[in-house]
């Protein structure tokens, strides 16, 4: 158990030093991904046999509008950069809601009594799961300041990784569902920055 705590906690403070040393970088000539924060290396997708479903989640409008607001941020333990996160957790928690709605209604009525079963299961979990993070990094730091920033991230990566896999439920029930065997992902955030 205190091996597991003990990497929790290695794993949210190695995303804040990252994020603490994000820059904006411009994408590569090659059309890939330039990920400038272990941030967006949080999700995998679980049930996608393709990579279409990988190249949606990679380029979300919210990790590229994070990034560029963090990023912008000299410090990452600052007020500025808590604000930040609050805000991108909230846009993530509406998107988890709205993934969630989406799939409910792609889904079979079985499907849909084991994919609500499963988001209650899922938010018994984040309670239980951000109390202790925030337990945990009340032992361990001392500065308020910083304390609340890795809290508010780890808040922010529990819905972004949840929502996300919901996106995930959705885009494979509507893909199968399609004539042309793949669907879009409706995103609520839309960045007008990027």
């Amino acid at each position: 158990m205190k091996r597991t705590i003990s990497l929790l906690l290695v794993s949210v403070l190695t995303v804040l030093l990252m994020l603490s040393g994000c820059e904006n970088k411009s994408q590569p000539a090659g059309g890939g991904t330039s990920a400038p924060s272990a941030y967006l290396e949080d999700f995998r997708p679980r049930f996608s046999t393709g990579t279409a479903f990988e190249e949606i989640a990679g380029q979300n409008p919210l990790d590229k509008a994070f990034v560029r607001e963090a990023g912008a941020i000299a410090n990452a333990a600052s007020d500025e950069m808590l604000e930040v996160t609050l805000r991108y957790g909230d846009y993530w928690r509406d998107e988890m809601s709205n993934a969630f709605s989406l799939a409910n209604g792609a889904a079979s009525s079985d499907q849909s009594v084991s994919l609500q079963n499963e988001q209650e299961s899922w938010q018994l979990y984040a309670d239980d799961h951000l109390t202790l993070a925030g337990v945990m990094t009340g032992v361990r730091q001392g500065d308020d300041t910083q304390k609340n920033n890795t809290n508010a991230l780890v808040r922010l990566n529990l819905y972004r990784t949840r929502a996300l896999a919901l996106y995930e439920y959705y885009y494979i029930l509507a893909s199968s569902a399609s004539p042309g065997g793949e669907a879009s992902v409706p995103f609520l955030f839309q960045d007008d920055n990027g």
